[in-house]
């Protein structure tokens, strides 16, 4: 009867123990299901940080470059239509001065061959050569000091001519490192969509690391781009 007892109590003992195992086993395979649900919402969650991020810091970088070279246009117009006016008026200032002159001396020479025109033909024939001599010099004069305006004109627009191409090279290049940034932070984006959720909670400090560094750069490059401007 003892003995009866004793077994049916070992039986009742080993019942319970299976029961408890069934129990805590449900329990820690319910805890690993929430884990892996938590460990997903946090890792999209941060993708979805990261992506509103960029795109903001895109749509920043897009903007101001906009406004770069647009500003950088309006310049160099301005700075064009001030230079071609400059010189406009120092070749009409250089024409009008050897004009003036040119009449001054034509209407004094007229007048001195009008006085003596009857006193002496080789004296108004002289002055005539003298009037066809004066007019031939001064043409002479006036066409170096023109062309010399004119080469000075060609260079200065050569040298404007290039400074607008350095600053097309400089933003050629800024939008292909913002191009290049985007590339890298759509890799690390896939990068960390194609992880295991095990690995997602494990993975948000990194890419925290790399938008932390990545804005730095943009930063960077805003600061350089703002020099640039203010040294032109």
């Amino acid at each position: 009867m003892a003995e009866s007892a004793a077994q049916a109590a070992e039986a009742h003992e080993t019942y319970r123990q299976e029961k408890f195992k069934e129990a805590l086993g449900y329990l820690q395979e319910c805890y690993q299901r929430e884990l892996d649900l938590a460990r997903c919402v946090v890792g999209n969650e941060a993708n979805e940080t990261l992506t509103q991020e960029i795109e903001k810091q895109q749509v920043m970088w897009e903007a101001w470059m906009l406004r770069f070279q647009e500003n950088l246009e309006l310049t160099w117009d301005k700075e064009r239509s001030i230079l071609l006016q400059d010189k406009e008026v120092s070749l009409l200032a250089l024409k009008s001065q050897h004009t003036d002159e040119l009449l001054r001396v034509s209407t004094e020479l007229e007048r001195t061959i009008e006085v003596r025109r009857m006193e002496d033909g080789g004296i108004l024939n002289q002055l005539q050569e003298e009037l066809r001599s004066a007019k031939h010099n001064h043409t002479h004069e006036i066409q170096p000091l023109v062309e010399k305006a004119r080469r000075r004109r060609e260079a200065q627009e050569t040298i404007l001519d290039k400074l607008r191409s350095q600053q097309n090279q400089e933003l050629i290049s800024l939008r292909t490192e913002l191009r290049s940034k985007q590339l890298e932070l759509d890799a690390s984006q896939y990068s960390s969509a194609r992880e295991p959720s095990e690995r997602i909670c494990a993975n948000c400090p990194i890419l925290e690391q790399k938008k932390g560094i990545l804005t730095e750069r943009l930063r960077l490059l805003e600061e350089q781009l703002r020099e640039t401007d203010r040294q032109r």
